[in-house]
């Protein structure tokens, strides 16, 4: 990861912890339900710079196992994409996650879970053969 990249991701995960308040215990079967997703962030691709990125979907989430249907619209082209979700929550509510897509792509992330919002804001990076680096934040909003 670039240092502009680290840097960017430094100052969004401040940006999140800042809202985060006593909430008592949490755990992993919490967040068990249908949220409706957004994803907004920014990539790299070679020779263009910085694009930016945006998804939306509605993630089912089983006792820490997610799947979604992303429609993504990435450097003015749009796709649909598969995703496969594992979640961890502490008992502070801090929330990390992978995430994975058939074509190889994976994410991994943290943020947290919010109970009285029913809420996750998770920060990722995203990778894979063949994709350009990205980082973005995801906000899953319990349906």
């Amino acid at each position: 990861m670039s240092i502009r990249n680290m840097l960017i991701t430094s100052v969004c995960a401040l940006s999140l912890c800042g809202g985060l308040r006593a909430q008592g215990s949490c755990n992993v079967h919490m967040i068990s339900g249908v949220y409706g997703t957004t994803i907004n962030g920014w990539g790299t691709v070679t020779g263009v710079g910085f694009v930016p990125l945006s998804d939306i979907g509605v993630m089912t989430i089983d006792d820490g196992k997610g799947t979604i249907k992303l429609a993504v619209m990435f450097g003015g082209q749009s796709d649909t994409i598969d995703v496969t979700a594992n979640f961890t929550v502490a008992k502070d509510c801090t929330v990390t996650f992978t995430a994975t897509c058939p074509a190889g792509c994976s994410w991994a992330g943290t943020g947290f879970y919010s109970k009285a919002n029913k809420e996750m804001d998770l920060l990722f990076t995203k990778f894979g053969q063949g994709t350009p680096p990205i980082t973005a934040i995801a906000v899953l909003k319990e349906l």
